[in-house]
């Protein structure tokens, strides 16, 4: 020791100023693993920096409940205060979080609970095992002899008395079995020494007889500890709280959200629930089981029915208006489809009525935006199978995001990462030029745009298009995507002199790149990675309600199963969401949202024949994944038919689509769709 700290072998009357950090390896690990890995140093300085030179703003709110912000000062231990005042004056101590936390999320099964007391309290079978039990008790009442599973230990107990093993002695007015050895401390305990004087102190004894009890009672509360033992609930939750130093306990509401102490009061703190966390983990597995079991799983057939209809793809189940444009957004957010079939079938099919304009307020509200996110095949290898050039095309895979809840779009951009010798050879000569011009001046209107490069309107349209194409660039409103693959508006594009010009579409254009999001460093840039890992997760299970790996086949951008696998079994553990086995004929682990557990489960004798249409580009083409058959390619002009959950016919749809009832025409390409159909 005196190695790695020297100081240690000092006198310490004789040491003055700071302590002297040791530059040594097990101690620089030490101090890198507490400092910025369990804490923020980091952060905390940048936080008492921007409190210094005021560039954040101190608020003082008087409000009834504490914030979630003093949740982790409130539950400190003693050694975190840096003064020496009692545990009984901290105010800390005397402010409830009980109607500030949640108590649905993560709560325990009681019949887990009981099961759980039931094999941890002890089946004796012979006088040596009681002689074993009433050592770690230190006493055991004999009003707890009343029940069934006690009866037979007088027997045992007899032959203990026989041989000078165990006595029974009146311990604060209750009649207690004690053995020879633990006699001192219970001395200590009730005081019963003639002399005054004992071998152990009180506190050591109290531990050791909490200890022992709560190895056998399972979720318990000081005030019932103390009825039981006949002593001041006072005293058992110190003890308690010494143990809870020593990380032998776990408190919590286990069992009673509502309850009252010796003196009446309501969540007292000696009302307070307290576990052994060897214990708590039992109960918390056995009820992560019982939840699991009571899945009945169904068959692929009935779960794309139901799917279908939380889709809102089956009749009467299509949502309206803006607010229904942005819950069908919500659930395909990240999800990437041909940019001419959003507006062609996957929102009109969703949406009664559907109004463009709709999505245009979305958009210019800032609430949505689009962009394609997952790499161009332009940036892979130059081995001859990909194009080497980016080709502006309506069938270029587009996706919306949720900015409320776009945590995962910086780590989906990251993947881009494309160099600057592919770019030059992938984009065109104006292309490059405006994404150089949008890298220094930031978001621009197509009229500033062409004003400062100084090119025609058709060279600014197109080598847009290109940079929207290539996921390299995107625009405030989805009208300016429309201008670009609608050939009539491009037609009314003049540069007559003299004439006026069509009225360029609302909004700017920038870059979507991951530079914009950087992390400052990369413990940040972890914490990012695993908010961005469960916003995908939380992303794809609002998309199809159930979620396994054979899903993560129709998703572009998702992440690996086994990334997923971590975040999803946190959040099983907290309560959110719900494993188990819900859909067959499908291996490994399975997980869905609570909600559609149970839609699910009053769906399995929802039959219905009535025939639903949907798109090839559509993420509920699950044909080849969930419904058995060949794979069907997400091209545009491509349908499904779906009848009760099954596959019943394909057909592309020759020539253009009218869905003039839905969507304008003017923001429709009239072309064929055997044209311009290139994936990329």
């Amino acid at each position: 020791m005196a190695s790695v700290f020297p100081q240690a072998a000092a006198c310490f009357e004789t040491i003055v100023g700071d302590i002297q950090i040791p530059n040594h390896p097990l101690v620089n690990e030490v101090m890198q693993d507490v400092l910025h890995e369990a804490m923020d140093l980091e952060g905390l300085m940048a936080l008492l920096r921007g409190i210094k030179d005021g560039t954040i703003r101190c608020l003082a709110v008087d409000t009834p409940t504490p914030s979630q912000f003093a949740h982790e000062l409130l539950n400190a231990n003693p050694y975190a205060y840096l003064d020496e005042a009692g545990l009984e004056e901290r105010r800390a101590r005397a402010t409830s979080l009980s109607r500030n936390l949640p108590d649905e999320p993560g709560k325990l099964d009681p019949a887990a609970i009981a099961a759980v007391r039931k094999e941890i309290w002890p089946d004796l079978r012979d006088e040596h095992e009681l002689h074993d039990l009433l050592h770690s008790l230190l006493a055991f009442p004999l009003t707890a002899l009343d029940t069934l599973e006690t009866r037979h230990w007088t027997p045992f107990y007899d032959r203990l008395i026989q041989t000078g093993r165990a006595r029974t002695i009146a311990c604060g007015g209750f009649s207690c079995w004690v053995t020879t050895e633990r006699l001192p401390q219970i001395e200590a305990l009730w005081e019963l020494a003639a002399d005054g004087t004992t071998l152990t102190t009180k506190e050591e004894s109290l531990q050791k007889l909490v200890q022992g009890w709560l190895q056998i009672t399972g979720p318990t509360t000081a005030d019932s500890l103390a009825r039981t033992l006949n002593l001041d609930p006072a005293l058992i939750f110190q003890a308690l709280l010494a143990m809870e130093m020593q990380g032998l306990l776990v408190r919590g509401v286990f069992e009673k959200s509502d309850a009252r102490g010796l003196s009446g009061e309501r969540n007292s703190d000696y009302c307070i629930e307290w576990c052994e966390r060897r214990i708590l983990q039992r109960i918390h597995r056995l009820t992560v089981s019982t939840l699991r079991k009571q899945i009945e799983s169904v068959t692929p057939a009935v779960y794309m029915r139901w799917l279908l209809r939380w889709q809102h793809l089956a009749p009467q189940t299509q949502l309206s208006g803006e607010e229904g444009v942005f819950e069908v957004l919500r659930q395909l957010e990240g999800f990437e489809a041909p940019a001419i079939e959003w507006e062609r079938s996957l929102l009109p099919s969703r949406v009664a009525d559907y109004d463009p304009r709709w999505l245009d307020a979305l958009c210019l509200s800032g609430a949505v935006g689009w962009g394609r996110i997952s790499p161009h095949p332009a940036w892979s290898a130059g081995d001859g199978a990909s194009p080497r050039r980016v080709i502006p095309t309506n069938a270029a895979p587009v996706t919306f995001y949720i900015r409320e809840t776009a945590e995962w779009l910086p780590h989906a951009l990251a993947r881009q990462c494309v160099e600057e010798c592919k770019l030059a050879i992938a984009l065109s000569a104006e292309a490059l030029q405006l994404r150089t011009l949008l890298q220094q001046r930031g978001a621009c209107f197509a009229n500033d745009i062409q004003r400062i490069a100084n090119l025609t309107r058709q060279q600014i349209q197109h080598a847009l298009w290109e940079l929207a194409t290539a996921g390299l660039a995107s625009a405030d409103g989805f009208d300016q995507l429309r201008a670009c693959m609608d050939p009539r508006r491009k037609s009314t594009v003049t540069e007559a002199p003299g004439k006026r010009a069509a009225r360029s579409s609302a909004g700017r254009w920038s870059l979507l790149s991951e530079e914009l999001h950087a992390a400052p460093s990369t413990i940040e840039q972890a914490h990012r990675t695993e908010a961005a890992l469960e916003s995908f997760a939380r992303q794809l299970l609002n998309r199809y309600g159930v979620l396994f790996r054979d899903i993560l086949l129709r998703e572009s951008n998702a992440p690996r199963w086994r990334d997923l696998l971590n975040i999803l079994r946190r959040l099983e553990s907290r309560g959110e969401i719900r494993g188990g086995r819900f859909i067959s004929g499908f291996a490994g682990e399975q997980y869905a949202l609570p909600e559609a557990v149970q839609s699910l489960r009053a769906a399995r004798n929802n039959e219905s024949d009535s025939i639903v249409s949907v798109a090839a580009a559509d993420p509920m083409n699950l044909i080849g994944i969930v419904v058995a058959g060949e794979r069907s390619p997400s091209v545009p002009g491509r349908q499904i038919l779906y009848r009760n959950g099954n596959l019943h016919a394909e057909r592309d749809v020759p020539g253009p689509v009218d869905l003039s009832t839905t969507v304008s025409s003017s923001m429709l390409p009239s072309a064929p769709l055997t044209a311009d159909l290139g994936l990329f």
